[in-house]
């Protein structure tokens, strides 16, 4: 994205959902930067920079943090593997989610209120040991043999 300032031509830098910061290396003085305020949050796309953690099982609280995500849910949502996660809180740069049922390594997408999308590919793991119990079963092993006198 640029701008046009006393025909000089200004690159984007930075932004949020509603403000952009831009910067120049001619027309206004050089190296200046400047905020456009008011850009419609359409314009923004969101993108993933950390999901924490990044392993674990089926109910397990989530933070996916970022930039882009928009400051209200609205019709946005978050999948793991495809599967829909429950939103807890949302905001422009993190989401709290309950991991869904699921197994593997799986793909974590954020789709925005406008449906812009950004996925964090491989994102996610299950927890192969405990497996996807969805806290119905607390784990372990069952058998015989287990070295018992």
């Amino acid at each position: 994205m640029s701008i046009n300032t006393n025909n000089e031509i200004a690159s984007i830098f930075g932004w949020t959902s509603s403000d952009a910061l831009f910067y120049t290396d001619g027309a206004i003085n050089k190296d200046d930067a400047f905020i456009v305020l008011g850009l419609p949050a359409t314009d923004i796309v969101p993108l993933i920079s950390s999901v924490l953690p990044s392993t674990g099982n089926a109910g397990d609280p989530v933070t996916i943090s970022g930039e882009g995500f928009g400051t209200t849910q609205g019709s946005g949502s978050v999948t793991f593997g495809g599967t829909g996660a429950t939103v807890g809180a949302w905001s422009d740069t993190s989401i709290d989610v309950t991991a869904p049922a699921g197994s593997g390594t799986v793909d974590v997408v954020v789709t925005t209120n406008f449906g812009d999308t950004d996925t964090e590919v491989g994102g996610w793991s299950y927890d192969s040991i405990l497996g996807n119990n969805n806290n119905n079963n607390p784990g372990g092993f069952a058998g015989i043999g287990f070295g018992g006198k």
